[in-house]
């Protein structure tokens, strides 16, 4: 283990029965290497050792029983370095897979999204740690379909496994099983099989070569004299022979091993047989001399082939004794020990009781019993309390993949919609919208509607729609969620999202209703929050239809205003000062947020401050801070689906990629940003499109590709004709200037002389310097554009330079300022790539 679980829960929950039996749950059960069918494979160890050290992932192939297991316990020996051993099974999601890494499951672990999760996992390991996935073919689709991973998330770890981010590390991942999951390319290593003579060693008989690729089944006893030639089926015929003569008793014994799934105490195997515990020590006893159970620090388990086929063959021996039953009443008794674990729960390893029970009523296909022990019997709530969301929803994913007959489609709909949360608290956005979708029809199907309900995952669905930037389907779910309750706390959540929405379908006048709606519903209900809501609503349409100086009065009046002290409050003001060219005010803002109410801030609102953060710090010269910001924001963005979040960074990622002279993934990043841009925003998708094109043409530049840069010319004029002028200024003027700059990069490039584009850009100076909703000393950026257009018409430009890099200067627009002295023949600190490239074009 790289840490001493055990040690830990026994330091938790003490000596007794509910120590044992939390440590039976604790995936410790590392094979020992002296058992009797264990064989050695030549070097075949160190050649695994070193595919780990220099790969970071390797993968032990070979069928069941031909001992995987046992040649990994025998990896981990010789391993130098701490080890974490984990078997799949019940557990087959990515949390529970690597929680031996750690003694506490982290936050990263417990809350954060799939990139962080799996890069904390990595992290953990590099420098020398090893993860052994054992027996990970039940983590895997079954047959026919591609061994892909069960849960996402492992796939995930998969992939960066295969991306090679363990390489040359020092830590590594081992998967054993019969298979090696889809997509992974690393070193496979198939199991020899044994000598005859070996295998006669093992067996105490001579054995067929047929049988010699499986070690495991030979410590079985098929009866005396030789074994078949023929095995056919090997598993089968041996674990009949061995269990030809058990009584009934010991044969119960077995089924409830066989369908416990995970090392089981004595006292969950009474509880699912009814034997006295004398007798159940007798059958136990005589399960491990026939090589059919194996004890394991006070509990018992048989391994997954022998358990496969006493599954099969128990029922048959047992009249009336059904495997489902048994799985029931061990769910059952689970269930219990998590109830009396429940009242200290202080961290995720004191519910593994109740998430086994939980697992167990799964795979007895008894949906009833599971959504209803994670509903009532506060597994789910103190999941939730814990904080551990992606227990929770790996928890809730399993209990939804149970048969439903038999339960109320209304609990069904309450555990999707659960599980819809969860996600949503995680930034998983899809997942919460798939989650929505399935408690909608639940509670559609219900034979009684609980109108709350339905209202709640209307709301919760539509705002993952507009999250996702396709608002238009968000209207339709609002209007329904309007008639299903309309008390005002109801009616002004709503209103606000219908406003939220509109504004993004730039129906102004329609999202000005909701916001005053909205407004008045929160007046009535006394809903201070609701009101700074509504209020920033209207400022927001202020903002869209050109009344700049008005948004910005009103959004930092707000900002004085209690309750709440949201990211977004800063957020919105900092972008209308932007808007009205007031870069340096916009900072003032920004650098006043701390950053514990970042790290206290939801992943969206936390992502979208910090990837402004970075602009800012990279117009104002600060690439290293920019770079540090920008990574914060990287893991919060993750796979949330959020187009604002995902957009706002590539584009920032794009800033900073520009400025350090790395084209062509400057260029990648703002194509990224395209793609997240709402398909429905037309506007925004042009002024992206704009963006990418301005990108590629400094990459052509770079490479003195001057058809490349005329291409680009013409698709950023055509774009630029999409993005309307009034009333939303801002939008429009960013992408003018863009335009104009790589108009100017052609004109560089083919030394004529701008002169339609230089008027243009006069008349727009003179147009600026009156415009009252500006906010700035001066238009430097027009002003250093006009001063290139003048230089390369052969004119004297140095009064316009230095008056754009006074502007620049008092604004901290260094990088601008940089790209200006170029223009006026002044020397630069060298940091700036665009203003570099420029230097060597003249």
């Amino acid at each position: 283990m790289l840490v001493d679980v055990a040690s830990f829960a026994r330091s938790k929950i003490g000596e007794g029965p509910l120590g044992a039996t939390l440590h039976a749950l604790i995936p410790t059960d590392r094979p020992p290497l002296d058992l009797p069918g264990y064989c050695p494979r030549g070097e075949l160890d160190q050649a695994l050792v070193g595919d780990l050290r220099s790969r970071g992932v390797a993968v032990i192939q070979g069928p069941a029983g031909s001992g995987t297991s046992w040649l990994g316990s025998a990896v981990a020996a010789a391993w130098q370095g701490p080890v974490g051993w984990a078997r799949a099974g019940l557990w087959h999601h990515l949390f529970d897979l690597v929680r031996p890494a750690w003694d506490r499951a982290p936050e990263a672990l417990l809350r954060a999204p799939s990139e962080a999760a799996v890069e904390a996992t990595l992290e953990r390991l590099r420098g020398g740690g090893l993860l052994i996935i054992d027996d990970c073919d039940a983590a895997l689709r079954p047959a026919p379909s591609p061994a892909e991973a069960l849960d996402p998330e492992l796939g995930l770890l998969v992939a960066a496994l295969e991306a090679g981010e363990l390489a040359d590390s020092g830590g590594a991942v081992l998967f054993c099983g019969r298979r090696a999951p889809a997509g992974l390319h690393a070193a496979v290593r198939p199991l020899p099989p044994l000598s005859e003579a070996e295998g006669a060693a093992i067996a105490g008989r001579a054995v067929p070569t047929s049988w010699l690729r499986r070690p495991g089944l030979l410590t079985l006893r098929p009866g005396e004299g030789e074994l078949p030639e023929n095995a056919g089926d090997a598993w089968r015929l041996a674990v009949e022979g061995a269990t030809a003569g058990l009584g009934r008793n010991t044969m119960e014994v077995l089924l409830s091993l066989a369908v416990a799934g995970h090392p089981a105490p004595p006292w969950a195997l009474a509880e699912a047989t009814g034997q006295r515990i004398e007798i159940l020590d007798s059958a136990l006893v005589e399960l491990e001399s026939l090589g059919l159970a194996t004890r394991i620090e006070g509990s018992w388990r048989c391994a997954r082939s022998v358990a496969a086929e006493a599954r099969r063959l128990a029922p048959s021996r047992l009249p009336g004794v059904l495997a489902r039953g048994t799985i029931q009443r061990l769910a059952a008794f689970w269930l219990r020990q998590g109830q009396d674990l429940q009242r200290a729960w202080g961290s995720i390893d004191e519910a593994m009781p109740s998430r086994l029970g939980l697992r167990l009523c799964a795979a007895a296909d008894d949906g009833r019993m599971a959504v209803q022990a994670a509903l009532y019997a506060g597994t789910a709530e103190q999941l939730d309390a814990l904080g551990a969301l992606r227990p929770l929803c790996s928890d809730l994913q399993v209990v939804l993949s149970a048969a439903d007959e038999g339960l109320p489609k209304r609990d069904r709909a309450r555990a999707a919609y659960a599980r819809a949360r969860a996600a949503t608290r995680l930034g998983d956005a899809p997942q919460a919208q798939r989650a929505l979708e399935i408690a909608l029809d639940a509670a559609n199907e219900a034979e009684e509607p609980d109108p709350s309900l339905l209202r709640a995952i209307h709301v919760d669905l539509a705002r993952q729609l507009i999250l996702a930037g396709d608002p238009r389907k968000a209207l339709p779910t609002l209007d329904r969620a309007r008639v299903l309750d309309r008390s005002p706390k109801a009616s002004l959540e709503v209103e606000l999202l219908r406003g939220a929405t509109l504004l993004r379908l730039e129906r102004l006048e329609a999202a000005d209703a909701a916001f005053e709606a909205a407004l008045r519903h929160a007046e009535t209900s006394q809903d201070g929050r609701g009101r700074l809501r509504s209020l920033e609503g209207l400022a927001a349409i202020r903002f869209r239809r050109g009344k700049l100086a008005e948004a910005e009065e009103a959004l930092v009046e707000l900002l004085a205003q209690p309750p709440g002290t949201g990211l977004h409050r800063s957020l919105n003001p900092a972008q209308v000062r932007l808007g009205r060219g007031d870069t340096r005010g916009a900072r003032t803002l920004l650098d006043d947020i701390s950053e514990a109410r970042i790290e206290a801030a939801d992943p969206r609102s936390a992502s979208r401050i910090l990837s402004l953060r970075s602009r800012l710090l990279r117009t104002s010269g600060d690439l290293v801070g920019a770079a540090a910001a920008l990574e914060a924001a990287r893991s919060r963005v993750g796979p949330s689906g959020d187009r604002d979040s995902s957009t706002d960074f590539a584009t920032a990622q794009a800033g900073l990629h520009r400025s350090r002279g790395e084209w062509a993934e400057s260029a990648a990043a703002l194509k990224r940003a395209v793609d997240a841009e709402s398909p429905v925003d037309l506007a925004a998708v042009a002024g992206r499109s704009l963006d990418h094109a301005h990108a590629v043409a400094w990459k052509a530049a770079a490479q003195g590709n001057a058809a490349e840069v005329d291409a680009c010319a013409r698709a950023c004029e055509d774009q630029l004709a999409k993005v309307p002028k009034e009333p939303f200024r801002p939008r429009w003027l960013g992408a003018r200037l863009r335009s104009a700059e790589v108009e100017l990069l052609l004109a560089t490039l083919a030394g004529t002389p701008p002169l339609g584009l230089l008027r243009l850009l006069d008349l727009l100076r003179e147009e600026l310097a009156e415009d009252a909703q500006r906010n700035c000393p001066g238009e430097p950026s027009v002003t250093a554009l006009l001063a290139w257009a003048t230089r390369l018409s052969g004119r004297d430009a140095r009064p316009l330079a230095e008056q754009a890099i006074r502007d620049a200067e008092a604004q901290g627009l260094a990088g601008l300022a940089e790209m200006t002295r170029v223009i006026a023949g002044e020397p630069t600190g060298g940091w700036h790539a665009p203003a570099e490239l420029l230097r060597g074009l003249w």
